[in-house]
């Protein structure tokens, strides 16, 4: 991997890095990596710490459960409020750690511990999450997700 991205940013395009193991956060910010977007939103242990120590941004994304376990059965009672809620402890956490406000963007992770219904109501009141203050990237590749608006 190392080579390839080493490759990419010579060429002078921003690389962001999605991974939740601190080594490799670690290898990708010491080769140049622009950004990590963590699945786990930096609990990893010295996570935050590593990315306070560089110049990285991060993108903190929620997710419910593990990858084993994570579409068990997921539940809420207002998915967009705990979903923000997390969002806003973790971003917390992350400014705390000393990673400054600009260098934040928020994930509500589709698709990552939600039922399809969950998606959408994410999608319906995506722009509630602006309220947090920081940029919200929206992956919106989740197959179930739309293999129901298309079926």
């Amino acid at each position: 991997m190392l080579p390839v991205l080493a490759g990419i940013i010579d060429a002078g395009v921003p690389v962001s890095i999605d991974t939740q193991k601190t080594d490799v956060m670690r290898a990708a910010i010491d080769a140049g990596a622009s950004m990590i977007n963590d699945v786990n939103a930096l609990q990893a242990e010295g996570a935050l710490a590593l990315c306070a120590a560089s110049r990285v941004a991060v993108c903190l994304m929620h997710r419910q459960g593990t990858a084993a376990d994570m579409q068990d059965d997921p539940y809420y009672d207002d998915v967009v409020v705990e979903v923000s809620a997390y969002l806003a402890a973790r971003a917390a956490a992350a400014s705390a750690a000393g990673i400054g406000s600009d260098r934040i963007v928020i994930d509500p992770g589709f698709g990552f511990g939600k039922t399809v219904a969950h998606n959408f109501i994410l999608l319906r009141d995506l722009q509630s999450f602006c309220s947090l203050g920081y940029p919200v990237l929206a992956g919106l590749s989740r197959k179930s997700s739309l293999g129901a608006v298309t079926s």
